[in-house]
């Protein structure tokens, strides 16, 4: 389990920003990709037979206590207001649904941990995906951009 708020920060903003990389569109695996699960922070990956991992994952405090014993516990923590979750989602709803759902959810999480407002967040991985794309036109290594003055500021007034 995770002692500290920051830690817990940190986790979630790992799974924005995999999320927002396009983390669980991956073409080139041979099925979906499923949503925490497949993600950076799953202790066990999925189909490994050791569930019990899941009681020391991050994101177990945001599991409703009675479905803690399910098989995939993540899956049950309510995204929406509505209680819709990871499992009625990918049920019921587009992959695009899943996925607004889940950035929304992270994003008021980082607010309510970090006192940083949703804006920012948004700025900050806005930015990171300028940096990747310079990068990737470049052929440089992103380290070189993040060191110049004037990548930094057209990335910060792309960024808002």
């Amino acid at each position: 389990m995770l002692n500290h708020q920051q830690d817990l920060a940190k986790v979630l903003e790992t799974e924005l920003r995999f999320l927002d990389n396009g983390g669980y569109r991956n073409p080139d695996m041979w099925r979906p990709q499923f949503i925490f699960l497949d993600s950076p922070t799953c202790m066990h990956s999925a189909g490994s037979g050791r569930p019990e991992a899941c009681t020391d994952c991050p994101l177990i405090g945001f599991v409703p206590r009675a479905r803690r014993s399910a098989p995939v516990p993540c899956h049950h923590i309510p995204l929406t207001r509505e209680g819709f979750t990871v499992d009625s989602l990918s049920r019921w709803g587009t992959q695009e649904e899943l996925e607004n759902a889940l950035r929304d959810w992270l994003l008021e999480k980082l607010e309510a941990i970090t006192g940083i407002d949703r804006s920012e967040h948004e700025q900050n991985a806005l930015r990171g995906w300028l940096l990747e794309k310079l990068e990737a036109i470049s052929g440089n290594d992103r380290s070189e951009h993040e060191q110049s003055p004037e990548i930094e500021a057209l990335c910060n007034r792309m960024a808002g």
